[in-house]
């Protein structure tokens, strides 16, 4: 579901700032998003554009952590709107405030610290996020077709319940291509060692 929270317009919404009390934030423009949390179960939420005050809800852990895992108790993924604008959409700040997947595509550079423990339990607690998310929407789509077949439900669409994998028979053959380059690569490495050897 998206997006979460305060995003009211299409134009202008790259410089948006809103300024409001907590309550009016909570009683007029979170409570959909808690409703669907704590009744409907979602498992998957887009932040968006705008900032709640000056931080951008995507990178916003009182958000986030504190308000939409911690009270409503939502277990799934949290994924960015579209972040084209990264002197405020930073990533770093989104995966140490509980966002999981940012969308972006193509160039920009980003500073991440990654040697820290804290980015390291960042980047494992949105692992687990994304997995559950997805291993959810598997396990609903199963329950679903099983209600169809069942005949609980009339549908005539067959919802995917497992990975769908295609073979691709390129990879087992670049595989093999690079172990034997390594392999030659190796051979000739031995053989120039044994020759400098010889010749000192």
């Amino acid at each position: 579901m998206k997006h979460i929270c305060l995003y009211e317009t299409e134009s202008g919404r790259d410089g948006m700032y809103t300024w409001l009390t907590e309550q009016a934030l909570r009683e007029l423009y979170l409570k959909p998003f808690e409703i669907a949390v704590r009744e409907g179960g979602s498992t998957a939420i887009m932040t968006s554009y705008g900032r709640k005050g000056a931080v951008w809800t995507g990178g916003s852990e009182a958000l986030l952590n504190e308000v939409v895992t911690g009270e409503w108790g939502f277990k799934g993924a949290f994924l960015t709107d579209y972040s084209d604008h990264t002197n405020f959409m930073d990533p770093d700040a989104m995966i140490r405030a509980g966002g999981d997947l940012f969308m972006r595509v193509g160039g920009g550079s980003f500073n991440f610290e990654t040697s820290s423990e804290a980015f390291n339990r960042a980047l494992r607690s949105s692992t687990k996020d994304l997995l559950y998310m997805w291993l959810n929407a598997l396990a609903t789509n199963a329950d679903y077709n099983a209600k169809i077949e069942s005949g609980e439900i009339v549908d005539s669409v067959v919802i995917p319940a497992s990975p769908i994998l295609n073979f691709r028979w390129y990879i087992p053959v670049l595989v093999a291509v690079d172990v034997a380059a390594l392999a030659g690569c190796g051979v000739w490495l031995f053989f120039a060692l044994v020759k400098k050897k010889e010749d000192a």
